[in-house]
């Protein structure tokens, strides 16, 4: 990675020191001091090239005129002096064809620097502007790299702070996928927490209602009770007692139900009664007693659930032989509650 970053920047100070010839020819085009030129140049628009090079053509024809018109005032003088000298020169047909053969190898060879010149200029015209583009093209990667390299140097830099900041051990790519799993999977379980709380807040909202319902309609057999109470009381002779021993046997029958976790007690026929149990499910338990007494006959859960099924013939034969029907609903009751407390170990 530094091998890059050094060759990236010496690439970028290379291009910045090199001076192409189009680049420096601009430069000393606006440095140039035109003060030196004659008026009629100066007239002329320097930054249309179009007229710059009509004026170059012209001048390049008044230089030819002009040395045509030197050439021949030179020839003509030498020519003065030949015929006006003394002494012969010596000239002679030979002297004529070597000057002529020499002459034309002059003429030949100019032709041929001319013509090459001509193409020289030609490709100069035609490779300028691609020169220019790649020139700026050239300068904007060479900027990108340099801008580039810079950027690897701070990310070096950045990475060489991580480093110091979190030394050994790091996590690995491995151990960062398998942490994000064990979350993802932590995550869904407590997903599946949140809908069940919200499961069983919808129950207790539902057990809630009921139990509105149950003491809207207790508050309604209270006002009934104290109303048959009111017509009972005999004149002159008003027991005040008995308004608060109702109170007091209501509160004692509520914790009595509270302690034996009784939710309800219901009369299906004339001997025959259902308890249901909260434990905290529902366990319904039928008590049969014979008709007129209070012995027990006979007794089962109804649809118990699956933890709580369970056998009661031997409870119901120990208490049966015993007439002692509150014994058997204490026993059954002790063996539900261990069988729950079983279930959830």
């Amino acid at each position: 990675m530094a091998t890059v970053v050094e060759r990236a920047e010496a690439l970028a100070t290379q291009i910045e020191g090199t001076t192409l010839s189009l680049h420096q020819a601009q430069t000393d085009y606006s440095n140039y001091d035109f003060s030196t030129l004659p008026e009629s140049t100066l007239s002329i628009n320097r930054s249309d090239p179009t007229l710059a090079t009509q004026d170059v053509v012209a001048s390049l024809t008044y230089l030819k005129k002009l040395k045509f018109h030197y050439t021949e005032q030179y020839a003509k003088g030498r020519y003065t002096r030949t015929i006006v000298s003394d002494t012969d020169p010596g000239i002679d047909q030979k002297t004529h064809d070597d000057l002529q053969a020499s002459n034309r190898e002059l003429k030949s060879k100019l032709k041929e620097t001319k013509d090459r010149l001509a193409q020289s200029y030609q490709e100069i015209r035609e490779k300028a502007p691609h020169v220019e583009e790649a020139f700026s093209a050239l300068q904007t990667s060479s900027a990108q790299a340099r801008k580039l390299a810079q950027e690897i140097l701070d990310a070096q830099l950045a990475l060489s702070r991580l480093r110091a900041s979190y030394p050994e051990p790091r996590l690995s790519v491995a151990a960062a996928s398998a942490k994000a799993d064990e979350q993802v999977e932590r995550m869904q379980e407590m997903e599946n927490e949140v809908q069940s709380m919200q499961t069983k807040i919808g129950e207790m909202k539902e057990k809630n209602k009921t139990a509105m319902k149950q003491l809207e309609q207790l508050k309604m057999e209270r006002a009934q009770a104290e109303q048959e109470l009111d017509s009972l009381k005999v004149e002159g002779d008003e027991d005040h007692r008995i308004l608060g021993l109702y109170d007091w046997f209501s509160a004692s029958l509520t914790m009595q139900k509270s302690l034996l976790s009784i939710d309800s007690i219901e009369h299906t026929a004339s001997n025959e009664l259902r308890i249901t149990y909260l434990l905290p499910e529902p366990v319904t338990l039928a008590l049969v007693f014979q008709p007129n007494t209070r012995n027990l006959a006979a007794a089962q859960l109804v649809d118990p659930p699956p933890q709580f099924d369970t056998d009661i013939t031997d409870l119901l034969g120990v208490f049966q032989m015993n007439g002692d029907a509150s014994g058997f609903l204490t026993a059954l009751l002790a063996r539900l509650r261990h069988m729950r407390t079983q279930n959830e170990a």
